[in-house]
């Protein structure tokens, strides 16, 4: 099984305004000294798990978005496993959803009750292909964030390697929608909390067959999200075999006094 752990970075400065307004991109965001800690402590919680699972470091690959905050967060994690920071690798493809002119606008005179009803009622229409002035779509988020794992991310990840990934919070609930085949107003639905580990296993049709996932996590062929008949996202290469999500929004090792 080819294992990716998808992280959300840790808190940063937009993140303390996040419930009155759009955060979207906000690249230049800086991590506060609350979300310094986070990373910190995401570092330590990886490198002891990887130890005990058997994973060396040099077996380990780390991707970020280019945004200053998720740079940050794993510059965090490849100091906690003593890896080079050149081993980093970056990409604009894992941003966050762009959410164009409504970007720092306020949420709700942005995202109205009428509009948030309208996503509800049409969520193969409306709720997937929505986007704000300038903006993308969660539609659009999920492709390319698709085409990214299978393009950049899986080659080469052999078993008993894992691949970090630190991106945003709705780029991973829209990696998630593309791999489950459930509504796209989920997406929404979903907590993702700073610095919270999303993993996913991925078996190779030509592998033999699927192995076990732990337990009662969840199963999910990304073939479906094209065969459902609501004109999704081609899965390419991801379609090759099974999916098992293995734990979403784990928070669990972070203590309450770190948590945001």
């Amino acid at each position: 099984m080819q294992r990716v752990l998808f992280v959300r970075h840790a808190q940063c400065e937009m993140n303390l305004h996040v419930t009155e307004r759009i955060g979207g991109r906000t690249n230049h965001s800086l991590l506060t000294p609350l979300g310094e800690a986070q990373a910190a402590a995401l570092g330590a919680h990886l490198r002891a798990e990887l130890a005990h699972m058997g994973v060396q470091p040099h077996r380990v690959r780390v991707f970020s978005s280019t945004a200053v905050r998720a740079v940050d967060t794993a510059r965090h994690v490849l100091a906690a496993l003593q890896l080079d920071p050149s081993c980093l690798v970056q990409s604009e493809r894992l941003l966050e959803l762009e959410q164009g002119e409504w970007e720092g606008a306020v949420r709700r005179e942005c995202y109205t009750p009428e509009l948030t009803a309208r996503f509800a009622a049409d969520p193969w229409g409306l709720a997937w292909n929505f986007s704000a002035p300038g903006g993308e779509s969660q539609r659009q988020v999920e492709a390319r964030m698709l085409a990214y794992l299978a393009e950049c991310v899986l080659p080469g990840l052999e078993p008993g390697d894992r691949a970090i990934v630190v991106s945003h919070g709705m780029a991973i609930k829209c990696l998630l929608r593309g791999i489950l085949n459930s509504l796209p107003s989920m997406s929404r639905n979903i907590s993702m909390g700073n610095t919270a580990i999303t993993e996913v296993g991925f078996v190779p049709r030509k592998g033999g067959g699927s192995s076990g996932s732990s337990n009662g996590s969840t199963e999910a062929t990304a073939a479906a999200a094209a065969a459902a008949g609501h004109g999704g996202v081609s899965p390419g290469p991801l379609g090759e075999g099974t999916w098992h999500v293995l734990r979403v929004n784990d928070l669990s090792r972070l203590s309450y006094d770190l948590r945001s």
